[in-house]
């Protein structure tokens, strides 16, 4: 009976219960545990009947993506896509021979970034997914300028 759920059992952390929408053939989902979380999912109605409980656990791992195809100019917009993972998303932006490293805290139901690149021609600058404090994702894009 709709709407649906789906509950997420972290190990070694805190379960969850989130509405997946109404419809049994188009329910969606967006992660909101911590990158490096293992999950176990089950799927409940909304009388509480069991829908079942995934046959393996899962490993949230967050991704960042870019839009590039070519080099990155000066005063270029870049794109950087975060999937997975909890948000809001923090990227760390950081190029070659910089005084300063940019932190961004993406609003909290965005998941694409457009950053406006001001670091010196001819150079490297890399965007990472911060997951915590100090732990930086290993999900990094790093574009030759």
């Amino acid at each position: 009976v709709p709407p649906y759920y789906l509950m997420a059992f972290e190990v070694t952390g805190i379960p969850t219960t989130t509405s997946v929408g109404g419809d049994s053939s188009e329910v969606s989902w967006q992660v909101d545990h911590r990158q490096g979380s293992v999950l176990m999912l089950a799927m409940i109605d909304s009388n509480g009947s069991m829908g079942g409980v995934s046959p393996r656990t899962f490993n949230v791992i967050a991704t960042l993506s870019s839009n590039l195809t070519d080099t990155l100019s000066t005063c270029q917009p870049w794109g950087l896509t975060v999937q997975g993972g909890q948000k809001p998303y923090t990227i760390v932006l950081s190029a070659v021979n910089s005084r300063v490293i940019t932190n961004i805290t993406m609003g909290p139901e965005d998941s694409l970034l457009t950053y406006i690149d001001r670091a010196d021609p001819n150079g490297q600058i890399m965007g990472m997914h911060a997951v915590a404090l100090l732990n930086m994702n290993i999900s990094a894009h790093i574009d030759t300028k």
